[in-house]
């Protein structure tokens, strides 16, 4: 995986870093109220199939993201709110996956958030993957479309039976990304936010 500067992007090795990244998470989706903590902590500990990367500053994790592999209906976090859409992706024969549990220490740069999905949605072309899918609050969607170019796909959905303390707004948005033309992809992410392409593709 790549570095940029004095931080370094790779795996998890350890359960001591997983934990790490569990309570970056847990910690950042709580304050920002994004999501009801309790759900971030069912992604890391059941979710089979899930690939987490974090960003590493001398030693301690200061960044993390996930990506979880389709293995088929309800095996996806965004199954949860979102099974028609991402079924009817599944019946088109394509492959996906979701990214997941993105957070940062505060304080961090833009850039560590879009190195962060840079490394996920590296991973994910490596795979072979045709689609990345990401479920959002309405305040990310413009940095997830014009920063990463994602695509609204399907309704709003309001998450039902949570905490109001740590969901005020309940609802969500899915997003996707076409990933099935690599050299377009980072083609038209070049052109449409040039100066952000560093950070997505530094080797090219």
């Amino acid at each position: 995986m790549g570095k940029i500067n004095d931080i370094v992007f790779r795996f998890c090795q350890s359960k001591l870093e997983k934990e790490a990244a569990y309570a970056l998470v847990f910690e950042s989706y709580k304050k920002g109220k994004l999501l009801n903590p309790n759900f971030v902590g069912e992604s890391f500990q059941t979710r089979d199939g899930l690939v987490t990367i974090i960003a590493l500053r001398n030693g301690e994790v200061v960044g993390t993201v996930s990506s979880a592999h389709d293995k088929g209906k309800g095996s996806l976090p965004c199954d949860d709110l979102f099974p028609e859409e991402v079924n009817k992706m599944r019946e088109k024969g394509f492959k996906i996956h979701e990214v997941t549990c993105l957070a940062t220490k505060e304080n961090q740069p833009l850039g560590l958030v879009l190195a962060l999905t840079r490394e996920s949605l590296h991973y994910e072309m490596q795979q072979g993957i045709d689609y990345g899918i990401v479920k959002v609050a309405p305040k990310h969607i413009k940095m997830y479309t014009d920063f990463m170019l994602f695509e609204p796909y399907g309704e709003e959905k309001e998450y039902r039976d949570v905490d109001p303390r740590f969901l005020p707004t309940r609802v969500v948005k899915l997003l996707r990304l076409d990933l099935r033309n690599h050299q377009a992809y980072k083609e038209q992410l070049k052109a449409k936010v040039s100066q952000a392409y560093q950070f997505y593709f530094p080797n090219g």
